[in-house]
């Protein structure tokens, strides 16, 4: 199986064991959909165990995040190896598919403090200068 999906807290982490290609890349995206059916709004997708991407493969990672976003969720990739990141770069897919911040904390911990709050939460404290959201 070239994906595991595990559960913690809220997040979602899929690992891509491999290859994400034209051949497997419904199957990617067809769960991670399946997982925002069932209400998650935070993926992590692991690419600590990914050799290689195509771009059928970018292009499903690219249709899940925006899948997410508008459902005010979040996709992330975490772990890439220095070929990967090179390719993220070169094609600025990092500007759609941000990379979770490495940090202490489980992936889910990192993936909800990265989490964009929405516009209208927080308190405003209202007072001087700085009417920053109090977080």
């Amino acid at each position: 199986m070239p994906f595991r999906v595990t559960h913690d807290n809220g997040t979602t982490i899929i690992a891509i064991v491999g290859h994400l290609l034209t051949d497997n890349r419904a199957e990617f995206k067809q769960r991670a959909l399946d997982e925002t059916d069932h209400g998650v709004r935070r993926i992590v997708v692991d690419l600590r165990e990914t050799e290689y991407i195509d771009s059928s493969g970018l292009g499903a990672l690219v249709s899940v995040s925006k899948k997410l976003r508008d459902l005010a969720g979040q996709l992330w990739v975490s772990n890439l190896n220095s070929d990967l990141r090179t390719l993220f770069q070169l094609t600025r897919l990092e500007l759609v598919l941000p990379e979770l911040p490495d940090g202490p904390g489980t992936i889910s911990e990192r993936a909800r403090a990265a989490t964009p709050r929405q516009r209208g939460t927080g308190t405003y404290s209202g007072a001087g200068e700085d009417s920053r959201p109090n977080v």
